[in-house]
């Protein structure tokens, strides 16, 4: 999937397309064509004030609505940036003029269409809307008569190069509005009024969302530990080793799983071996304190890697500051070429296990504990070892009840895409 990402995001990233010329009409053409085998219609938009066209591709669906997916094909590069600044890709990172804003952005719909339309599962129609130009389309037919009535709109920009993602930026938009109810604006006294963009719409961090996906991920894209004795009454819990480390609980009302967001990420790291012991003090020497996250975690790995060599050279995995380091340690791991790799694993592996344990006592998540996160599908033969579901169960006097709980790894990757889908159509059906 992610080569496939890239490869359709340099092609479109290829493409010159300045404000105000021509060859955005090429960019649109290259999402439709991808889309075609789903059966979508497609509809060319003529603009009034520009030369070149947008473009409406729409995905029928069988649930009630619309639900509008916002791109634009221009982007700020005049013409010839892309013979002086070519496509490049260095790891998971990718280069070029247009690759954030928002040429990544039009590829993701178009993949997050073909996802929808794979899973055969009930969707609104999703209706792309492809403008050429976003600093004068505004109130372009293509969105002001096509977006018209839908019930929710998601527009692809991608986050900055450092993470940041962009929640308001200049421009107008034209509308007429009838307010009942707490004023929206009380001036100093905030306290008194009320943002009526709430109403509509709700911000979820990574882990709520892969939270919300538990209840509609199939058995296939779920990976049984222990199968437990599920308890359809009880709560459950998330925990996910990635970029970092996040947990959720899943508490049960109303016979739904609502997520409730934690920081247990950075709640302090419990050693439970002479190792162990260890760690936590190279770590608290080195960083005034150690957090779960400075172990379960990709950089977690990193310091895992450094503690078991020390005094000692790794020749596999030689530069630690590479964003592809965890993955190198935990490559050598899995295949036995590095002895200090191989213990890195094992002692990541056997300590995810137990805060998953922990997860599960504090939050009595009898309805499962479900392990998310990049890393865990990556090294499933360590996690199908033993040794996670040993530390799990190792928290006498509750390994009997521990042994209750469905424990399972989660396979799909767009898991968080999924649960906030399933939100967004949540709030979409009011």
């Amino acid at each position: 999937m992610i080569e496939t990402f890239c490869d359709r995001l340099q092609q479109l990233v290829d493409i010159d397309t300045p404000s105000g010329g021509v060859e955005q009409e090429r960019v649109a053409e290259l999402l439709a064509g991808w889309l075609a085998p789903l059966g979508c219609r497609t509809e060319w938009v003529e603009e009034p004030d520009g030369p070149a066209r947008s473009m409406v591709i729409a995905l029928p669906g069988s649930g009630r609505g619309v639900v509008a997916l916002l791109g634009h094909t221009d982007t700020v590069f005049p013409a010839g940036t892309v013979a002086a600044r070519p496509f490049r890709r260095e790891g998971m990172r990718c280069f070029g003029p247009g690759v954030a804003d928002m040429k990544g952005g039009l590829v993701l719909a178009a993949m997050a269409m073909e996802a929808c339309a794979a899973r055969q599962r009930p969707f609104q129609e999703l209706r792309l809307l492809v403008c050429a130009d976003e600093e004068v389309r505004l109130r372009a037919p293509a969105v002001s008569v096509h977006a018209a009535g839908a019930r929710a709109a998601l527009v692809f920009e991608c986050a900055r190069e450092n993470g940041d993602v962009v929640s308001a930026r200049k421009g107008a938009v034209w509308r007429t509005m009838e307010l009942t109810g707490q004023s929206a604006h009380a001036g100093a006294d905030t306290a008194r009024g009320r943002f009526g963009a709430h109403m509509h719409v709700e911000l979820l961090n990574d882990l709520a969302s892969m939270a919300r996906s538990i209840e509609v991920l199939t058995p296939e894209e779920l990976l049984v530990l222990q199968e437990g004795m599920p308890d359809d009454e009880a709560s459950a819990a998330v925990i996910a080793a990635g970029t970092g480390m996040g947990q959720a609980f899943l508490h049960r009302r109303n016979g739904r799983l609502l997520p409730s967001p934690s920081e247990g990420g950075h709640a302090d790291f419990a050693a439970r071996t002479d190792r162990e012991l260890e760690l936590v003090r190279m770590l608290r020497d080195r960083d005034g304190r150690a957090e779960v996250e400075q172990v379960l975690s990709g950089p977690g790995l990193v310091n895992l890697h450094r503690f078991t060599h020390r005094g000692g050279e790794c020749e596999i995995v030689t530069d630690l500051d590479s964003p592809d380091a965890p993955a190198a340690v935990s490559t050598a791991g899995l295949g036995g070429r590095c002895q200090g790799c191989a213990e890195a694993l094992r002692m990541f592996v056997s300590a995810y296990g137990a805060e998953a344990g922990n997860l599960a006592l504090r939050g009595l998540a009898l309805g499962g504990i479900f392990v998310g996160g990049g890393i865990a599908p990556k090294i499933l033969p360590a996690m199908r070892s033993g040794a996670f579901m040993k530390a799990f169960l190792d928290k006498a006097p509750m390994a009997d009840m521990l042994t209750r709980v469905p424990v399972k790894v989660i396979l799909n990757a767009e898991s968080g895409l999924i649960g906030a889908a399933t939100r967004a159509n949540e709030l979409a059906q009011g």
